[in-house]
């Protein structure tokens, strides 16, 4: 499988591209950039730099994966929009992932947190919220992914939770009073990575989990 991810949700611009016929075996190209309000002009380069880094085409490609959101209703729309131009133009399949996912994936990827609580500010005085337990190296949601007041928020069932995304920083005095409990660890700069939407993504994949490019839709929440 040769998949091509990428997410422009938060202030991140982000690609990976998975080759799994590469001369090593399964290899990863990825490149990660904090680059505010300029993902339309960076997204294209980035991915023809990852694909010529790595020898192939787009032609080449089995799927898409983006991120879906939510997030920045800019940033989701610059990817759904992206992933069902190369979808169309090359017949391909298009692995949706939430963005809150990609950044809890990202989360235990670098810190190896196994109960993650992602809180995204919304603006409006609202977070995107969900809360992610890991089961075989992959995050799956513990409840449906919601927008909230933070004083509000579903709260998650007892355990040894981390805390990651900018409405930690935000609201994290409204956030623990809701929780009941301040989170061991707290990463408030952490965002989504296209490395963690791959994870993820390559799983849907082998279950044939994906959805035409016409409904490669952003997800807003709000």
């Amino acid at each position: 499988m040769n998949i091509l991810a990428f997410d422009t949700s938060t202030s991140a611009c982000s690609v990976a591209l998975y080759i799994e016929d590469s001369p090593a075996g399964g290899q990863t190209f990825s490149t990660h950039e904090i680059i505010p309000k300029q993902h339309t002009l960076a997204i294209l380069p980035m991915i023809q730099s990852l694909l010529d880094s790595a020898g192939t085409t787009v032609e080449a490609l089995d799927a898409i994966a983006f991120g879906c959101g939510p997030g920045s209703f800019t940033g989701i729309r610059i990817a759904a929009s992206l992933a069902q131009g190369l979808a169309f133009a090359g017949s391909l399949p298009v692995i949706p992932i939430s963005s809150l996912a990609a950044t809890a994936q990202a989360a235990t990827m670098q810190h190896g947190w196994q109960h993650i609580l992602v809180a995204v500010d919304a603006r409006m005085s609202q977070v995107y919220w969900g809360a992610f337990q890991v089961q075989d190296g992959m995050v799956s949601p513990v409840f449906p992914e919601e927008i909230a007041d933070p004083a509000s928020v579903q709260v998650p069932p007892a355990g040894a939770w981390c805390g990651v995304g900018d409405g930690w920083c935000v609201y994290n005095d409204q956030l623990i009073s809701a929780v009941g409990n301040t989170p061991q660890q707290i990463d408030s700069e952490g965002v989504p990575s296209a490395e963690a939407i791959l994870i993820l993504a390559k799983e849907r994949y082998r279950r044939k989990d994906w959805v035409g490019a016409a409904e490669a839709l952003p997800v807003y929440l709000r």
